[in-house]
């Protein structure tokens, strides 16, 4: 994974207005609709739709998803993938200038400025709603799947240490830990690691590819004992890692959420996009992960075939 979706958390204060002039990267198959139409707030029940995507796969994948079902069902669709991160992607749907986007529930909440502890979904999304309430953005139904941050290790070293939470590498002596840089100054990464977690013994080595394959290979290596890469990541499965458990919610829900500019909300448009986050379960995300990280497929691609494959066409 070289590009990471977590980074504007640790980055919102960044953002370059100059960065909203959205650079469109449409998609040209039929169902993608114009790539020229202007921005819009619309009316409620407003059937065109401009869909827009941080620059990382996942995110990609899904907004084409969303977007070709709708599409399938008569709304016109526009992409607009690589707008930039959070905090160039959120202002451009409170201008209408995007109008869907697929976020991460936890990641979102505490972007906008939520400091709460989410134990769980449900509570994500009440604290989550609070926080778009201002912005005249809607955040509808999380779908199961979720790719959030988690603390890996090796096999052999979890079954030396007796490793099975975050709380265990206490006992596993001096550690060192591999994420991207930002993970070091993160509200949720090192520093949580030390005041929720009370660990003083985790040392940090940045590697720059969100959890990918230099992550890995440093961690298999023993080069560090423990690495940040994402749950749906199918290097855990293929390497035989062993995902900790983060009892304390360091990292809180990090579930697929649509969130839409509020005036294109309609129950119709409700009820498409439900259906598709109802598909949307752990098992599948990784299985799409797997073809747009692993096997480099297309995202757009991907995103008919899983269509497809899930009758959702």
């Amino acid at each position: 994974m070289s590009l990471n979706r977590r980074s504007a958390l640790g980055l919102a204060a960044v953002a370059v207005t100059t960065a909203l002039t959205l650079t469109a990267c449409s998609n040209s198959s039929s169902l993608a609709g114009s790539s020229s139409a202007p921005a819009s707030t619309g009316k409620a029940g407003d059937k065109t739709l401009i869909i827009g995507s941080t620059p990382y796969p996942e995110t990609q994948a899904l907004a084409q998803i969303y977007g070709q079902v709708l599409a399938k069902n008569g709304y016109t669709v526009t992409y607009k993938m690589n707008v930039g991160q959070r905090a160039v992607l959120i202002p451009a749907l409170e201008k209408g200038e995007v109008n869907f986007t697929p976020e991460y529930l936890g990641s979102l909440a505490n972007f906008l400025g939520n400091t709460k502890a989410l134990p769980d979904a449900a509570t994500g999304k009440t604290v989550l709603d609070g926080e778009l309430k201002s912005k005249s953005l809607t955040a509808l139904t999380p779908a199961e799947a979720t790719d959030a941050d988690a603390l890996q290790v090796t096999k052999s070293f979890a079954s030396k240490y007796g490793l099975a939470s975050y709380g265990d590498l206490a006992k596993a002596g001096s550690v060192t830990l591999a994420a991207n840089q930002e993970f070091s100054t993160r509200p949720d990464g090192l520093k949580a690691l030390k005041s929720i977690y009370g660990l003083k013994n985790i040392k940090f080595k940045a590697i720059q590819d969100g959890g990918g394959p230099a992550t890995v290979k440093a961690l298999t290596s023993n080069t560090v004992q423990v690495a940040d890469i994402y749950t749906t990541s199918p290097l855990i499965a293929q390497n035989n890692l062993v995902t900790l458990k983060d009892d304390k919610g360091q990292f809180g829900p990090q579930n697929i959420v649509p969130v839409l500019t509020s005036s294109k909300v309609s129950s119709a448009l409700t009820a498409l996009v439900d259906k598709v986050s109802a598909a949307l379960t752990q098992a599948e995300l990784v299985k799409i992960d797997d073809q747009v990280f692993t096997k480099k497929i297309d995202p757009a691609a991907e995103a008919t075939t899983w269509i497809t494959s899930k009758g959702l066409g």
